[in-house]
């Protein structure tokens, strides 16, 4: 009998021998393989994953040709979603994870290419509970960086580079089996997420406390009147953002929530990073790049850089659109001014991720430690939450900034 050892954490009967055993068969291309044992810890502290539950299990299994020999050993991710019920959103991963995005990696690979996106799932189950077992891309030695700080110079253009690959090799899988496209065309403002009231609180709960927190500061009494303007049926505003596509916009997989946490990076001896990997794709959609890049912008550059390099980045970005896009020998590539054009039709997305994610991520670890999408569901636990976390210091300052460029930008009327 397999032993299943969970250090004191309660484990679900669904994560068992069974779904372990599925996982390296898959991965090993065998059908008789025998699962040794299971040794599972948490794979993410609190405030590091809000909607779903990560474990990383070192299983020890053999296979047909060593039976009796040492045994295996390989390190995996189980990851199980907590948004399960009245959601169509956990199964949406899987599709991303199973067939999108090995066909997207299918299209650099006809051009001799090698570009890896994402970890590999072995094994995913719908039922009780949508859950993946995937590579443990933690030893390869890609780690995660610091969310609270952001992401340095460097970080932000291999994660620029990559993104630019993302986008326009689904441009490619639109092209040539649109078909896969077919079930990601809403925001996960258009689908159903669960709890409705939760939900709001969440995406623009904080607008109301923000305009409170510079109603009196001198040169900022009128953002503040604007923001109740915003705050007012926020939510079909962002749907409205979101449906946002001319025939001339640049539509793309976004990856949709692409922050420090959800992606991991990969480095050189000297500590430089040199690749990095998407994970958590579950509110991924088809639609116009500026969802992507005013999303990462506003919640994984450090002021300092947001500031002073947005247009180099944006650039950057775009010169390695176009190259892919160039060398995928795509017949439709969208010039600068497109993309900068896409870019700014989203702002308000923009927005929104530094009113309501930017203040969530950038937390401080002891506050954040007890932080979970069931947190978020208590009004009052939440409301206190709130307010340590529009007093982050990067946030304030962050805010300070924003505020004021998108009141510049016409976003606040």
């Amino acid at each position: 009998m397999t032993k299943i050892i969970s250090n004191g954490m309660v484990v679900p009967d669904y994560i068992d021998e069974e779904l372990f055993k599925k996982a390296i068969e898959n991965e090993c291309g065998q059908n008789s393989v025998e699962i040794d044992s299971v040794v599972i810890t948490n794979g993410s502290g609190g405030g590091e994953n809000y909607c779903s539950d990560i474990l990383r299990c070192s299983v020890k299994f053999n296979l047909n040709n060593n039976v009796g020999d040492k045994s295996l050993e390989k390190s995996l991710i189980v990851k199980s979603m907590k948004m399960q019920e009245n959601t169509e959103i956990p199964t949406m991963e899987t599709h991303l994870y199973g067939v999108v995005v090995p066909e997207m990696e299918k299209i650099f690979e006809r051009q001799g290419i090698n570009v890896s996106f994402s970890p590999k799932v072995f094994h995913s189950i719908d039922k009780p509970v949508v859950t993946m077992v995937m590579n443990d891309l933690s030893t390869d030695n890609f780690i995660l960086e610091d969310r609270i700080k952001g992401l340095d110079e460097d970080h932000i253009r291999v994660l620029l580079k990559k993104i630019a690959q993302f986008h326009a090799s689904s441009m490619i899988v639109n092209k040539e089996k649109p078909e896969l496209i077919e079930s990601l065309q809403l925001s996960i403002f258009e689908k159903e997420k669960g709890d409705e009231k939760v939900f709001d609180d969440v995406i623009c709960g904080n607008i109301p406390h923000i305009a409170n927190i510079f109603k009196d500061k001198i040169g900022y009494e009128k953002i503040a009147e604007k923001l109740g303007t915003v705050f007012d049926k926020f939510t079909d505003k962002m749907i409205e953002v979101c449906k946002n596509s001319t025939k001339d916009c640049v539509k793309v997989i976004n990856h949709g929530d692409l922050w420090v946490n959800n992606f991991l990076y990969k480095h050189d001896s000297e500590g430089k990073p040199v690749d990095v990997s998407l994970i958590d794709l579950q509110i991924a959609y088809y639609a116009g790049l500026g969802i992507d890049i005013n999303y990462f912008f506003n919640t994984s550059i450090p002021l300092d850089l947001l500031a002073t390099k947005r247009y180099d980045f944006l650039r950057f970005y775009y010169k390695h659109l176009k190259e892919s896009l160039e060398l995928l020998h795509h017949d439709d590539i969208p010039t600068w001014e497109d993309v900068r054009e896409e870019v700014r039709n989203k702002e308000l997305y923009g927005f929104w991720t530094m009113e309501a994610i930017l203040p969530i991520i950038a937390l401080n670890k002891d506050t954040a430690k007890d932080s979970s999408i069931e947190k978020f569901a208590d009004a009052e636990a939440f409301n206190n939450q709130r307010k340590i976390m529009l007093s982050e210091k990067r946030v304030y300052e962050t805010m300070k900034y924003s505020l004021v460029r998108f009141d510049e930008l016409g976003i606040l009327d």
